[in-house]
């Protein structure tokens, strides 16, 4: 079962998107494609919440993908862009953030990864880095 606090959210968006009337067809189509965001969402969760991730880290997710899914504007972003798992993009010797980016969440791609073998050394700082900002009073060597 989805932690409490992200069904919460989840639940309290389905239930403010169905409130709105939507004026014609378009908005209604598009209303439809968030209502179907929020349940790809509340599956997402889910996920990793049975792959044993805490609160601190899927509550954020969860709140800024409920952002993402009110404000998107098109079908491309409620059903690919907002769900690509905010994998930065590698060029140049540095990542690239792209726009629909959750430093959370990264930080659950990047241990989902590492579980499948040791870090490549970029990789690994990369990790340390996002760890420390997701978590500023934790110390990723100690724990």
């Amino acid at each position: 079962m989805l932690n409490r606090p992200c069904w919460d959210l989840i639940k309290t968006a389905m239930v403010d998107e169905l409130r709105l009337s939507p004026a014609d067809e378009k908005e209604q189509a598009l209303s439809d494609l968030r209502m179907a965001a929020l349940e790809r969402l509340w599956r997402l969760m889910g996920g990793y919440e049975e792959r044993g991730f805490i609160e601190a880290l899927l509550l954020p997710i969860c709140e800024r993908k409920i952002q993402f899914i009110k404000a998107a504007t098109t079908k491309a972003d409620l059903t690919k862009n907002i769900f690509n798992h905010s994998a930065p993009r590698y060029s140049g010797g540095c990542f690239h953030e792209p726009k629909y980016y959750i430093p959370e969440e990264e930080l659950v791609q990047w241990s989902m990864a590492s579980l499948k073998g040791p870090l490549e050394p970029e990789a690994s700082d990369r990790f340390h880095k996002i760890f420390a900002q997701c978590f500023p009073n934790r110390n990723v060597e100690a724990d």
